[in-house]
């Protein structure tokens, strides 16, 4: 394993290389939250509850970026649309239950009030409230791309987000114009010879990033809210990438760099690891700088003083490692294709460490329903069957589910959100995603770069939701969301 230091010295040299980052197309995650590319871990529908979506244009260039909204069972699309911001520019969406709104089927939507400019533009047919919608489709996973899971359009009611900076806008022909609020409007939203047009010169400019956003679980009925910033990916892509309204490219496999295939910079413990792939592998330089051998957040669970957490998990390129339909075996770090054994899933099974506040942890097998195979240590080994996972931590004589999720338990077999039995009332769980099978040898290793320097566990992102129910108060609950802190795991050789 790699374990070096490095001086004061040599840390802050390295401050312009992170700086540097975006403009030499080395895949990062900013720290500073910026980027040409970025992930919402979740959004759900369900329980009476919304998610507010928002992306700022950080920079005086305006932007055209690729909004996709893709369904946590296997991450296959429910909804694109490009996006054009021009320059400090603000965009916001409500993902919403259709039937929550009045309005007849059982699918999500995402509704805005903005004004910026999109591709195609949200019809004034779809209406409510003064917001104007487009339903969710589930198209993708019934007949273009069809799989063994639900195939109603409930399951687009949870699943993530990604925004993608395709290209700054130039205004030779005057697209940067038509996008460009006066008093609040910009006036060429209908100029679809300019705005979807992949050839327009306009459209053809290396992209410079400086997006970020912010993503909420709201729940108005019961004054509940989990918010969260987007994982913000820089130095993505060297190249314009702009792609007409209805194409399914660009996506996260397209990262690129000057010289061919794709480089990224990682970071543990304060040093810096330079990963580069060839060409087929593009891909693996996003999963680079999300793996993680280990996740750890806290939870409170505590029935009788209504207190419960979900522990949100998302692996945002599982679909690029387990869904290709030419795929026979999945690509490691994954070891399960989609469709494989669990009604169109893919499971990872993965290690669970609960303790309590006091350092405790258990040691026999506890009461109560549990993972199979029963445990008789303290690590819980399971399986994550989807892209987008909620652990639910709660008493299991009186489950608690925080975000109602509704995704099949670890087996596959229809349930609520995998719950987890509590260990105390508090504490903090850590969730294993290198080791999967104590003693066995057997381990989540992503693909080598060109010089054979490997990530130990999975791409993952996520946070934990934790909710206080006040039974003696007026306003009686409160919420938070805390983003899962990562441990890193880089090897030169194979475990």
């Amino acid at each position: 394993m790699k374990k070096s230091s490095l001086t004061t010295a040599v840390l802050a040299g390295l401050v312009g290389v992170v700086g540097f980052a975006g403009s030499s197309s080395a895949v990062e995650l900013n720290p500073d939250g910026t980027g040409q590319v970025l992930i919402y871990p979740y959004y759900t529908a369900r329980a009476g509850q919304q998610t507010l979506i928002s992306v700022v244009n950080s920079t005086d260039t305006p932007q055209a970026v690729k909004v996709r909204f893709l369904e946590g069972y296997a991450s296959k699309e429910v909804l694109d649309f490009n996006l054009f911001l021009s320059a400090y520019d603000v965009w916001t969406g409500t993902v919403f239950k259709l039937s929550d709104a009045g309005i007849a089927g059982d699918g999500a939507a995402v509704g805005t009030r903005d004004n910026s400019c999109t591709v195609p533009n949200f019809s004034a047919s779809n209406s409510v409230a003064g917001m104007l919608y487009q339903p969710f489709s589930n198209q993708v996973y019934t007949e273009n791309d069809p799989d063994l899971g639900p195939q109603g359009t409930d399951r687009t009611n949870e699943g993530y987000v990604e925004l993608i900076d395709m290209t700054n806008i130039g205004d030779e022909n005057g697209t940067a114009t038509d996008i460009t609020h006066v008093d609040g409007v910009p006036p060429g939203c209908d100029d679809y010879a300019l705005l979807n047009d992949a050839t327009n010169p306009d459209l053809q400019i290396t992209p410079t990033g400086g997006l970020f956003g912010n993503g909420s679980v709201i729940n108005v009925a019961d004054g509940t809210q989990y918010a969260y910033t987007a994982d913000a990916v820089d130095g993505w892509t060297a190249t314009p990438q702009f792609t007409e309204s209805g194409s399914l490219a660009p996506d996260l496999s397209k990262a690129n760099s000057p010289s061919g295939g794709a480089v990224a910079y990682v970071f543990q413990g304060g040093v810096m690891t330079t990963v580069t792939y060839p060409p087929g592998q593009e891909i693996d330089a996003v999963s680079a700088v999300f793996d993680a051998s280990a996740l750890m957040n806290t939870w409170v669970a505590n029935a009788a003083a209504g207190q419960g957490t979900d522990w949100v998990v998302t692996f945002p390129t599982k679909r690029y490692y387990v869904n290709d339909q030419t795929l026979t075996d999945a690509i490691p770090p994954f070891a399960e294709v989609l469709d494989s054994e669990h009604d169109g899933a893919s499971c990872t099974q993965v290690g669970l460490n609960i303790y309590d506040r006091e350092e405790g942890a258990p040691t026999v097998s506890p009461t109560g329903p549990v993972f199979s195979p029963r445990p008789n240590i303290q690590t819980v080994y399971t399986s994550l069957c989807h892209e987008v996972n909620v652990i639910s931590i709660s008493d299991p004589a009186d489950p608690m589910s925080i975000l109602g999720s509704q995704y099949e338990n670890a087996e596959g077999s229809a349930g609520l959100a995998v719950n987890m039995a509590p260990f105390g009332t508090a504490g903090w769980l850590d969730l294993d995603l290198y080791d999967y099978a104590a003693g066995n040898g057997e381990y989540h290793v992503m693909r080598g770069d060109v010089n054979g320097t490997t990530f130990l566990g999975l791409p993952a992102t996520g946070f934990a939701a934790e909710r206080f129910i006040n039974a003696t108060a007026t306003t009686s609950n409160y919420a938070g969301a805390f983003r899962h802190r990562v441990e890193r795991m880089i090897s030169s050789t194979a475990p």
